[in-house]
This record gives C-alpha cells, structure tokens and sequence, in this order.
C-alpha cells in the first residue's frame, strides 16, 4: 500500500527532519506541498488555508500545540481544525495522524445511504472467517429489476426500497441470532451478509420469504393489482416488469477449493447470474465441493 502524504505547512519546514522517521514508521510520506491526505500545523491562522488548498476539496488538518487545557482544544476546534495534539513529540504526533487517517479511512467506506460499511470491511471480515473451513457463510441479496422500478417511481422511492431490505436483513439476524455475522452494503442495492453456515441458511430464505410479503408496499394499487408494473427498458423500449423480487445467492468455505476472498467473489457471481433466470424472489445456496475443475480423481 502507498505510504500516505501528510503535508506540513510552510511555517512547520523547520520541523521535517525531526518529524521524518516518526512518521515514516507510521507508513506516512510528509511533504511540504499539497495535494495530500492530511495537513498538520503548529499555526492556528494556518489551519483554513491549509485546509482549502486541495485539488479542490477539504483536506484535515492536524493542530500541534503544547497546552493540555480545554480552552486549547476548543481553540483548535474553532479554528477549523479536525484534531489537536497537545504534544510536538513526533512520535505522538504521528501516532494521532495515523489514527487520524484510519478513521477517515474508516468513514469514507461506510454506505452515505444506510451507514453500513462497505467493500473494505466485508474484505476483512471474509478474510479473517475464511481459514477456519465450514465456519463462513456469506449471502449476497440484489433486488432484481430495481433500475426499472427507481426510474419510475424516483430515485428517493427506491432509496426507501434500500432501507427497506436493509431492515428486513436487519429484523432477521435479530430474530435467528446467529453466533457471529457482518452486513455489508455494497452501493446500489447490493446487501452483504456473512454468517455462521447453519444460520446462513435460514437467514437467506427468511428474508426472500419476507421481501415476497412486502414488496407490495412500495407499488401504488394500480402496479399491485396488476402485478407489474411499465418501465423503459435499457434499449429504452416500454416493457412491463414484474414486481420487484429479491434474489438471495450464499457460498460457504465447506468446500476445500474456496480459500480466497476472490473464490468468494468468484462463486457469488456465478450463483447470482444463475439464479437470476428464475421467475421472482429465489435463495440459492451452493453446495459443490468442487468448483474450478481441479478435483483429484
């Protein structure tokens, strides 16, 4: 991974060289120029330019002081800064841009919609579960025909649509508890749920059975009493779409082919377009053992 650029103010260069192998150990890269993640600064006048001198966007900046007092803090908060160290230790100071870093980080993969994290979390989770074989199971939900439904009703209907099957997910690990689990939403109308494989099972025909018993909801009368509803398609010509199902696809580390997160990957997509040639809402699990041809005779 690159090393992350923290960029010192103009009024901090005398400083480089002292900061230079705290924040190297941190895996951080400064700088005296921008573009860069993070700025850090001993001026307080420094902390808007700093902060405005982006490509654009906003970059955190870091005040470095030596006053512990509360009056201190507050005084760096109204100067705009994101943090304040109350120490010019270098070690101390990279320490605080790293976590710094780490929680932006953190943030910027959470779901705006839902507040559910993202790629990066899922990639972890999967990746700690994985070496323990048959302990990992993980669904992926995907609303089929939701760009149809979105273009007609709007694209803040289909957000609640997302919430929707977000709280669905929700209300059923709660009601099967199972013995550990993660929810990942993965942009559009892509859910993530990993769990323990027994407990797998019944969660992705749970809530397939659930979606079924409320999709009707977000229709208006005419679309439920008719069961469909019109839509452009994606060659732009009026079609007529059923009305919108869950697809529910789930592969597990029972088999001993599956020892990487891209295996994972890999068979979810396979299962999905698969399932995704059925009529209406489905949950499909994979129970090959073999999935890449390589099987010992």
């Amino acid at each position: 991974m690159a090393a992350r650029r923290v960029c010192l103010s103009s009024a901090d260069a005398d400083a480089m060289e002292r900061y230079a192998a705290a924040f190297a150990e941190q895996g951080l890269e400064l700088t005296c120029e921008p573009p860069a993640d993070v700025a850090v600064t001993r001026a307080a006048e420094a902390v808007a330019p700093l902060s405005e001198c982006s490509m654009g966007a906003r970059m955190p900046v870091i005040l470095v002081g030596e006053d512990a007092s509360a009056e201190a803090f507050a005084a760096a908060a109204a100067a705009g800064a994101q943090a304040y160290v109350p120490s010019a230790d270098p070690e101390v100071v990279a320490a605080v841009v790293r976590m710094v870093l780490d929680t932006i980080g953190e943030y910027a993969a959470v779901n705006p919609l839902t507040g559910l994290p993202g790629s990066p979390a899922l990639e972890r989770e999967i990746a700690l579960r994985l070496p323990v074989r048959g302990s990992l199971a993980v669904i992926q939900f995907d609303l089929d025909n939701f760009k149809p439904y979105s273009d007609v009703y709007g694209y803040q209907k289909g957000d609640e649509m997302i919430l929707g099957l977000g709280r669905q997910i929700e209300a059923a690990v709660a009601l099967h508890s199972p013995t550990h689990w993660f929810l990942a939403h993965i942009g559009g109308d892509d859910f993530f749920l990993t769990a323990d494989v027994a407990s797998a099972r019944i969660l992705g025909q749970h809530v397939v059975e659930q979606w079924d018993a409320a999709k009707a909801s977000y229709f208006e009368a005419e679309h439920r009493r008719a069961g469909q509803f019109c839509a452009l398609n994606r060659r732009g010509v009026p079609e007529w779409f059923p009305l919108t199902s869950l697809t529910a696809v789930m592969v597990t580390n029972e088999a001993p082919d599956i020892t990487h997160p891209g295996h994972i990957a890999a068979v979810l997509a396979q299962m999905k377009a698969y399932a995704k040639q059925m009529e209406g809402s489905n949950f499909v699990a994979d129970r090959r053992q073999d999935h890449w041809g390589h099987r010992e005779k």
